[in-house]
């Protein structure tokens, strides 16, 4: 995220306050990626949740959910996890090896829909998860979650929630037009922007994405290697 405009942390901004006036001003919809909120809050309450009780991992759900809706007046869709899809297999068992491990199941993902639906939220539970569905409904819509495969999918906008208690965020703008300062410190922005999608797509599958079977992506290959990589496969074509 920091390859990208306003994914650095140093422009992480803390409060919705100005979100709110943010979200209220450009007026589009808004579908918010519910996969890492509902992981948050059943990580919070892991030994009854892996025990088998669901309820506080749900009531804090809901506590989360009065908080957005009520408090801070968003209107928005949420969209939960499906079916973890195949190729995610190996970023799955990683997720599992991890010492105080949970599964996010179809069980607590169904009670968590029926919140939504008691508070008149509207929702989506997605074919596969949750992130491949965000921002299908329009090209306009924001994105908002805790997942940098938000950007991977072609969202423009992408408001990325770093620590909902906390009122974490950053908004990631895929439209801002190209400039000399982008050109030199964004190369990945650049190039995306000239390019397209694939570029992305081609760091993602480089440096590690949930779909590699190392988390490190291809070993070996840094920031600097992958750049001067695509300098060599695009731009020196074009130039010739």
């Amino acid at each position: 995220l920091k390859e990208l405009h306003g994914g650095r942390m140093t422009e992480q901004s803390v409060g919705f306050a100005e979100l709110n006036k943010w979200l209220h001003k450009s007026k589009t919809p808004i579908d918010v990626d519910t996969g890492t909120l509902l992981f948050v809050c059943a990580y919070r309450h892991r030994h009854a949740y892996n025990a088998g009780d669901y309820l506080p991992s749900v009531l804090a759900f809901h506590r989360q959910l009065i908080i957005l809706s009520v408090v801070n007046k968003w209107k928005f869709t949420a969209i939960l996890d499906g079916a973890s899809p195949v190729e995610k297999a190996f970023e799955h068992q990683r997720r599992v090896d991890k010492e105080d491990s949970i599964t996010i199941n179809s069980t607590y993902i169904a009670m968590c829909a029926k919140v939504c639906r008691t508070m008149f939220i509207d929702f989506v539970v997605a074919p596969e998860e949750a992130d491949m569905q965000v921002g299908r409904r329009s090209n306009s819509t924001t994105a908002m979650g805790c997942d940098s495969d938000l950007i991977a999918f072609g969202n423009k906008i992408v408001v990325m929630i770093d620590n909902y208690h906390q009122e974490k965020y950053r908004i990631i703008d895929m439209t801002k037009p190209i400039t000399e300062y982008t050109k030199d410190e964004l190369p990945l922005y650049y190039y995306h922007h000239k390019y397209g999608i694939k570029i992305i797509h081609w760091w993602a599958a480089t440096m590690g994405c949930d779909i590699s079977e190392e988390r490190c992506g291809i070993k070996h290959i840094g920031r600097d290697k992958f750049l001067s990589a695509v300098m060599q496969t695009i731009l020196l074509p074009t130039a010739a």
